[in-house]
Order: C-alpha cells, then structure tokens, then sequence
C-alpha cells in the first residue's frame, strides 16, 4: 500500500518508486554480513558454534523480510511487487480496485471519440 500511496496520490513516478524499491533492497542485501555477525555471536554465546545452522538463520532472517519476500529478483523468483505492472496487477487483485468503462460517444474525422467513467455504484460497495 505505500507504494501505491507514493505513486497514486504523492504523484512519485513510477520509475521513482522503483528507484526506492531498489536502493531499499540493495540496503537491505549490505546489512547481510552485518546481520551475520550478529546471529553469529547471538547463537555462539548460547552454545550454539555450527556455521550451517548459523547459516540457516542468517538466509532464513534475511529472505523472510516482508520487504525482500514482495520485491527481489532472483534466479528463482521474481516478487509480486517488483514492477510497475505486476504493482498495478496486485493492486487490482488485493483492493477493491473499479475499472473504469469507456463508451464510445462518436467519430469525428475518423477518430473514435470516447467518454471513461468509474461507475459509483461499484466505487460505494
């Protein structure tokens, strides 16, 4: 939703929300080693000294993150809110998004003249 809240009614364009997308990955990603470190001494000083389970940790703390499960590109996954479109895609599935109807009014000079509209009804249920 604060993608949607940036780009529909802040007005951020698109390629600037998924600017922002991108740089809080990559944020994300650096802090890794550090996050290493600290489950690292976390487990050690309760007994814990296995670097694969350390290790199963670290991947499952870093990959679970809200932020990291709707947004990466990886060879094995692409997340629902990577790109503009599959944004668009989710919104209109997760919310009670209204598609707005065109109608034809006309031509003029052989160019169809249309009329979009957003029915009410729909918007108030």
């Amino acid at each position: 939703m604060t993608f949607l809240n940036l780009h529909m009614y802040k007005n951020v364009p698109a390629t600037t929300v998924q600017s922002f997308i991108d740089g809080v990955n990559a944020v994300h990603l650096m802090s890794k080693p550090r996050l290493c470190e600290t489950i690292k001494n976390i487990l050690a000083t309760n007994g814990i000294t296995d670097e694969t389970v350390a290790q199963k940790v670290i991947d499952a703390t870093v990959k679970e993150h809200s932020f990291y499960l709707h947004t990466p590109r990886t060879e094995r996954s692409v997340g629902c809110l990577l790109s503009g479109k599959l944004r668009e895609a989710f919104f209109r599935k997760k919310t009670n998004f209204v598609e707005p109807h065109g109608i034809i009014l006309g031509r003029l000079n052989g160019k169809a003249r249309t009329f979009m509209y957003i029915p009410i009804l729909d918007v108030l249920q």
